[in-house]
This record gives C-alpha cells, sequence and structure tokens, in this order.
C-alpha cells in the first residue's frame, strides 16, 4: 500500500539517496510527478533545503512552475542557496514567468552577501519604489558563482529574446561581465544572433568592451563571420 501516493523518485529524495535519483531519472522517471498532495519531488527537495537534489532534479527537467495543495510553487519554499539555482536555471531556459516569479517574491540570487544586501534594500528608509528598484538591480545584476556570469548573460547564451527582453525592462546591466570579461554583446556576437544584437545595441551594451583575448564583439562576429552582426555594430 501507497497512501501517500509517493513515487520512487519521491522516496530518494527524501531519503537523500542522489544516486538512487540519478539511477531512476536516467530510467525516465517522471521528474515532475506528484504525490497524494499534488507535490513534486523538486518541492519536497526545497523544503527540506537538499540542495544538490535541487540541482540533479532541474537538469532532468524539474518545472518551477507545479502548485501544490497550498498553491505554492517551488520558489516559494526557497532558501537563498535554492533560489540561486532556480534563478539561473530559469534564465538559461527561458523560462520568463519563472524570472517573473521570482522577482515578484522578492527572493535573492547571489548567495550570502547578496542575500544580506537583499534584505537591506528590502527596508531601504526611502520608500516602497526605492526598494523595489534597488531589488530588481540587486536580482537582475547577480552573478552566478561559477563564472561570474549575469541571469541577463546566461538568457543571451541560450538564445532567449523573452527572457533578455524581461531582465532588461527589470533593470538588467548590459554592460556587465563574466569571470572571462565577456559581455552579453559577445555572447550575442558569437551565437550570431541578429535580434539580440541589436536588443543588446539599443540597451546601450559597450561596443568595445575586450575580453580575455582582448575581443570587442566586432571582433567576435567578424571572426565567426557573422556579416549581419558586424554590420549592425558598426552602423
Amino acid at each position: 500500500p501507497n497512501p501517500s501516493l509517493k513515487s520512487p523518485l519521491h522516496k530518494a529524495v527524501d531519503a537523500g539517496h542522489l544516486q538512487a535519483m540519478k539511477l531512476l531519472l536516467e530510467l525516465k522517471a517522471d521528474v515532475n510527478l506528484v504525490d497524494k498532495y499534488k507535490t513534486t519531488s523538486l518541492v519536497h527537495a526545497t523544503k527540506h533545503a537538499k540542495h544538490d537534489a535541487c540541482a540533479l532534479l532541474l537538469h532532468y527537467g524539474a518545472s518551477l512552475d507545479i502548485p501544490d495543495n497550498s498553491k505554492k510553487c517551488p520558489p516559494e519554499y526557497a532558501d537563498e542557496r535554492a533560489t540561486q539555482l532556480f534563478w539561473f536555471h530559469a534564465a538559461g531556459k527561458g523560462e520568463v514567468r519563472g524570472l517573473r516569479q521570482l522577482l515578484a517574491r522578492q527572493i535573492g540570487a547571489q548567495g550570502d552577501e547578496g542575500f544580506r544586501e537583499l534584505n537591506r534594500a528590502l527596508y531601504h528608509p526611502r520608500g516602497q519604489d526605492t526598494m523595489k528598484l534597488n531589488l530588481h538591480r540587486i536580482l537582475c545584476n547577480a552573478r552566478r558563482g561559477s563564472d561570474g556570469a549575469t541571469a541577463l548573460s546566461v538568457a543571451v547564451q541560450g538564445a532567449h529574446v523573452d527572457a533578455v527582453t524581461y531582465l532588461l525592462s527589470q533593470t538588467a546591466d548590459a554592460t556587465l561581465s563574466d569571470d572571462m570579461r565577456e559581455t552579453p554583446l559577445h555572447h550575442a556576437c558569437r551565437l550570431g544572433h541578429l535580434q539580440l544584437v541589436t536588443i543588446l545595441i539599443d540597451e546601450n551594451a559597450p561596443l568595445e568592451a575586450l575580453n580575455w583575448a582582448n575581443a570587442a564583439p566586432l571582433h567576435v562576429a567578424c571572426f565567426l563571420n557573422h556579416h549581419a552582426c558586424a554590420r549592425a555594430l558598426l552602423t
């Protein structure tokens, strides 16, 4: 009998057995299956701060948008470390709804220090509008620990035009570079994605910023024979 309707994947998450989880997922277990309480495995992992399990589930396609019986989705149960995973996952997948959800819930995305900055912003003395603006700047320009990339850079690398447009509308900074000194415009030129190049130029992305190889975005576009992008940069 299984009155809770928990799947083997739910039970592996609850027990913290990452290898069992990986085996089940490789055997095509349904990563978004819900139990009796409409709870996915990702909700179980998030509620109990099992961050490695969260990362594994996201890698295999777990959704951020499936509510449980309380009508709460995984981001609503997230601590700051889980939020980092969700924030950059949503950017990398182009999930505008997930990005909007995280911003709306005023959740940080830069690790411990960024989360402390977020809390300070929430209690900023100059009023709600200023708090919201500061909050959005902290969230949108937070850097991923592994490579220093912002969510904007991650969304550009995934060629997610809607996510890029949304992040820019929420004060994402197109001038910021990652640990390799690559700006979002460098990445757009590398992809040869003219629409993204045009969007970033319109947002005053730096045309002469030099990456780790001392190459500007124009150099990248020309080297890879993305002529339309090169013309846009020269216009």
